[in-house]
């Protein structure tokens, strides 16, 4: 694999990517998450490759960015589903056409 994206997950602890060498990762989390809270996510930091991209969708939540549907301790998410779908999608497919050979358009708050 190239690259990774991580919506409002990261790896077991056991599962360690920080040596995988060349590993575009992308950790994409909604401010507003319950269920994956952001500090939750950036804990797992260590576990990604040192330059990992930890990238946030202000105002939503699990739920929302992830149409999951209601989820047990998420938050009120302010910002409207298909605006945190559409952030979700352009964060992911600008790691994705890094992997092109384009690295310089990993832009993933390019909202």
């Amino acid at each position: 694999a190239e690259g990774l994206v991580l919506w409002a997950a990261r790896p077991a602890a056991s599962n360690s990517l920080a040596d995988r060498w060349g590993l575009r990762v992308l950790s994409l989390f909604a401010g507003e998450d319950g269920p994956a809270t952001a500090e939750e996510v950036a804990a797992s930091r260590p576990l990604l490759p040192d330059d990992a991209v930890f990238s946030a969708i202000e105002g939503g939540n699990n739920a929302g960015f992830g149409s999951y549907g209601r989820q047990p301790g998420d938050h009120f998410a302010p910002l409207p589903v298909e605006l945190q779908w559409r952030q979700a999608a352009r964060a992911t497919a600008a790691l994705l056409a890094s992997l092109g050979g384009e690295p310089s358009g990993f832009k993933p708050d390019d909202h």
